[in-house]
């Protein structure tokens, strides 16, 4: 019985994770489709899911809708967006193609996704704000020298939930928190926290002699308050929705382009980074907490989602927008072969760091 619920809870968080996947890569999608018929470019297809396609809904304009197998998100395919369109032998660039209009329209449309995802977190924002969220553990102060502090726990670190083995502590009670830690003897305990507005997973081993007044008791060396957010008014809560957007959007940038520049010189740190694995338990369990604290998960993840595409790589919206750039200054186009071999290269050390990542996930829930 207890391994048909372990097996109908996976389900369950995979279903959440998957379906807040689809809205964030759906909306984001559909800002490059909205400014691309603004600017007079053809879009030959809007899918929801990525291929291979399960069937066409119908075609309205130049445009195919299309529902595709794999029910991950959506994407958009522009007229010519890879380069000059072959016709007659020869490279050209028909009127309503990408690559025939003005380097300001192209541009526009390559920052359409990440502006509706910054959206789409501002919305939840405010939605988080008018329902509130609930009470959260926080951490208040780490002991010098200590299991917490040596593992990189830092004051005002929310603790998110605490995994030691087979056994699991989630809430904001810090008394049971303290009884897990101390239960726990001295295995290593898998510490899922949110910085900053980036979630991490830390590894603490507790030990004795961190608490003067029980040297025999397991601890790691910290003081937890709990912290949450009353529901405000609507009209407050759009006053105040801007403010922590943007608070939240330059600490998560500062974060991952830390994290990417380390990449790129294969000397990122992973151990404090959550792949999709880790990012699917986090939003699938995040509903439990109140829908509140589900739409502040979600705008989290969304202004990510924004940012990573802004990072100039090729085959992200960044890297793409930076040939803009480069063709706009040096007014020559960039040979298709060269774009297409990039964005090659982009996205295989995308998907390299996808996996390497992934690896960690399941790592640390094998524990």
């Amino acid at each position: 019985m207890s391994t048909l619920l372990v097996i109908a809870g996976m389900i369950k968080i995979a279903i959440i994770f998957v379906a807040a996947l689809a809205l964030l890569v759906l909306v984001h999608e559909a800002g490059h489709f909205m400014v691309a018929k603004i600017v007079g470019m053809r879009v030959d297809e809007f899918g929801i899911g990525f291929p291979p396609r399960a069937l066409t809904i119908g075609r309205w304009g130049d445009t195919a809708y299309t529902l595709n197998w794999l029910p991950l998100g959506g994407f958009v395919r522009i007229y010519g967006e890879d380069g000059g369109v072959e016709e007659n032998g020869a490279h050209t660039a028909p009127p309503k193609a990408f690559t025939a209009k003005s380097s300001l329209a192209q541009a526009l449309v390559l920052v359409a996704g990440v502006t509706m995802n910054i959206v789409l977190a501002w919305v939840c924002i405010l939605g988080a704000l008018t329902l509130g969220t609930p009470s959260m553990l926080a951490v208040d102060r780490v002991l010098p020298h200590s299991p917490a502090a040596q593992a990189g726990l830092e004051p005002g670190d929310v603790i998110t939930q605490a995994r030691g083995g087979a056994v699991s502590w989630s809430g904001a009670d810090p008394t049971t928190f303290a009884h897990f830690i101390s239960n726990d003897t001295s295995a290593p305990i898998q510490l899922s926290i949110v910085r900053a507005g980036e979630h991490r997973v830390l590894t603490i081993t507790p030990s004795q002699n961190i608490i003067p007044s029980a040297p025999t008791h397991y601890a790691i060396g910290v003081e937890t308050v709990v912290s949450g957010a009353a529901p405000i008014a609507f009209s407050k809560a759009f006053e105040r929705s801007f403010s922590v957007t943007w608070q939240v959007t330059a600490a998560s940038a500062g974060s991952l382009v830390h994290f990417f520049g380390k990449a790129l010189t294969f000397s990122a740190n992973l151990t404090n980074v959550a792949g999709p694995i880790g990012i699917a338990g986090i939003v699938g369990n995040a509903p439990a907490s109140g829908p509140g604290y589900f739409l502040f998960i979600l705008a989290l993840i969304s202004i990510n989602l924004a940012i990573i595409n802004l990072i100039p790589i090729p085959a992200l919206d960044g890297g793409r927008l930076l040939f803009v750039v480069v063709e706009a200054l040096t007014r020559r186009k960039i040979p298709p072969r060269f774009a297409q071999t990039a964005n090659t290269i982009g996205l295989a050390f995308i998907i390299g760091l996808v996996l390497i990542v992934s690896v960690h996930d399941v790592f640390r829930l094998l524990g």
